[in-house]
């Protein structure tokens, strides 16, 4: 069976809160409850973007993603910050994980942001999340930075990388 892509509307906010408390949560991902409240409310009202995938008609995954949004000020491209975008959650129901579909996911989710203006897009994982981290690499990430950050990582190294694409090669 086929995998479909499209935008998620305000409708589709429960089914995505539904997947991602299923198949979000491990030791390497940081999900506070607020903060993924935020995220889907920012889909559902339009401030933030998310690309589906569904297959027969059901969500097996999904990505979020804030044009002009700098996560991490510190590593913002200089005079480029309101042209930055920014990827939030990547979520892939495990039983089609594996399939190329969050490196799919990011570079549907790349190209929403392009037409959004944005000319560079980062994302982050923790460092020791290899899957994370290679399929960031196969949507066209590269290292931007590698940073301690234990208020959002709670074990192994306890570090962040952080990836940056040019959204020019997004397209």
């Amino acid at each position: 069976m086929e995998y479909t892509f499209r935008q998620a509307t305000s409708a589709d906010i429960g089914t995505m809160r539904r997947l991602l408390d299923e198949h979000g949560p491990n030791d390497w991902n940081y999900l506070p409850v607020e903060g993924v409240q935020q995220e889907l409310s920012d889909v559902a009202s339009g401030r933030a973007l998310a690309c589906l995938v569904e297959q027969g008609g059901n969500l097996v995954g999904f990505a979020i993603a804030y044009a002009r949004l700098v996560r991490f000020p510190t590593y913002a491209p200089n005079g480029v910050v309101d042209r930055t975008g920014y990827i939030g959650d990547v979520v892939v129901h495990r039983e089609h994980a594996g399939k190329g579909l969050g490196s799919s996911l990011l570079t549907q989710v790349k190209h929403a942001l392009v037409i959004c203006g944005v000319e560079e897009i980062h994302v982050d994982c923790h460092e020791e999340n290899a899957p994370s981290r290679g399929m960031m690499r196969k949507a066209g990430f590269v290292e931007l930075a590698v940073f301690h950050d234990p208020g959002r990582r709670f074990v192994g190294s306890r570090n962040t990388w952080l990836g940056r694409c040019a959204a020019a090669s997004s397209v």
